[in-house]
């Protein structure tokens, strides 16, 4: 079957318009949250809006190309993307390659053009576990998949920890722990990776003075307000400033001086000074319904490896795939997600249990196989 770009996509709507306004709001935060120092620094306060919103066209447009694009083709690149984040991360770590910024060497620096490979780790590695994973379904849990899983994402999250980057390094552990288990590991096999990748990740974290130290700061950051508790305590003032509805969009104080970095890593402290505890809850409850709706394309894949990329960071590329209708439940969908599976079961048995005629299931042609199989499932599960 021939693959490429798709004559007609069914876009999952709710997930476009979640995107787009997150994308907005955060365009307009970056501005009240920059202006003051963009202005100092550039004489014109729209500076980092404007290469903000540069970057938010280009993804705009990235997101509408993927989502004419078979995501079958990643599978071709899967391969190839994971070794060249891994090169990239290799770099990073050579002298003279890398760009040194805050103790950390992160940054690959083209001319004006820098790229920051762990970001490109994520979706390498994304990819690739979904690609390999999604065709291994049958052999999850034996040593076969187990060691290459670990051996895989130890040296990618390896070369993030020596950069350093551990917050990174901790995203991608979570990630590649949640693409295994959803692909059908047992749960005890996936609380004894847990458990082993959070013990290595608290040993890293206590193993470097200045690491264990923002720890403390974090939990009491009281105990130094001058120096590793400052950013914590004053996050925690803007927030208190803002109150039930906030001080108004541009009107807050912390961001004047206060607060350090207010445009980047303290946005959401900004956030909520300016629009307070409701604006807050907004942006919270805005990621939850991404989450869901993420969740939801997820489920309507064709194929495992399908479900495995759209559960994770490409469900935020909406409709990715969805080449034509919504696809009907199929005789091979015992290989597929277990979320899926049980979507599925509850659906049916809620439909023959209300006493849906058969035109009124997902698919009448098949109403009576699926009663059956309805059946046969819950009495199977009942015998075991």
């Amino acid at each position: 079957m021939k693959r490429g770009l798709a004559r007609t996509t069914t876009y999952d709507l709710p997930l476009v318009a979640i995107v787009l306004v997150l994308l907005f709001l955060g365009l307009a935060m970056v501005y009240s949250a920059s202006g003051i120092t963009a202005l100092d620094a550039n004489d014109d306060p729209s500076t980092f809006l404007g290469q903000q919103a540069a970057w938010a066209a280009l993804g705009i447009g990235a997101m509408f190309v993927a989502s004419r694009v078979d995501y079958r083709l990643l599978r071709f690149l899967a391969v190839p993307l994971l070794l060249v984040a891994v090169i990239l991360l290799g770099a990073v770590l050579v002298p003279g390659v890398g760009v040194t910024a805050g103790g950390a060497t992160r940054w690959l620096r083209f001319g004006a053009f820098g790229l920051q490979p762990a970001e490109l780790a994520k979706l390498a590695l994304i990819v690739y576990l979904a690609t390999w994973l999604g065709g291994k379904r049958e052999q999850i849990g034996s040593w076969r998949i187990t060691l290459p899983f670990i051996l895989v994402t130890t040296v990618v999250v390896g070369l993030v920890v020596v950069e350093p980057d551990l917050g990174t390094a901790i995203v991608l552990v979570v990630v590649a722990l949640a693409m295994y288990f959803a692909a059908g590991a047992r749960l005890r096999e996936f609380a004894a990776l847990g458990g082993l990748a959070a013990v290595v990740i608290l040993a890293l974290a206590v193993a470097q003075p200045y690491r264990l130290q923002r720890l403390l700061t974090f939990l009491d950051p009281w105990s130094d307000p001058q120096k590793f508790g400052f950013q914590t305590i004053q996050m925690l003032y803007a927030l208190g400033l803002g109150g039930p509805f906030g001080e108004g969009l541009g009107a807050g104080k912390e961001k004047f001086g206060y607060l350090p970095h207010p445009y980047t890593d303290s946005i959401f402290a900004v956030l909520g000074d300016e629009l307070g505890l409701a604006g807050a809850l907004v942006i919270v409850l805005l990621f939850l319904a991404l989450a869901f709706r993420g969740v939801r394309v997820a489920l309507r894949a064709e194929d495992s490896t399908g479900a495995l990329l759209r559960n994770h960071d490409l469900a935020l590329l909406p409709g990715v795939g969805e080449h034509g209708r919504r696809r009907e439940p199929r005789a091979d969908d015992r290989h597929h997600a277990p979320l899926y599976l049980v979507r599925r079961q509850l659906a049916l048995c809620r439909a023959h249990r209300r006493g849906y005629p058969p035109e009124r299931w997902s698919s009448p042609n098949h109403a009576a196989d699926k009663r059956a199989a309805c059946f046969s499932s819950v009495a199977g599960r009942a015998d075991t």
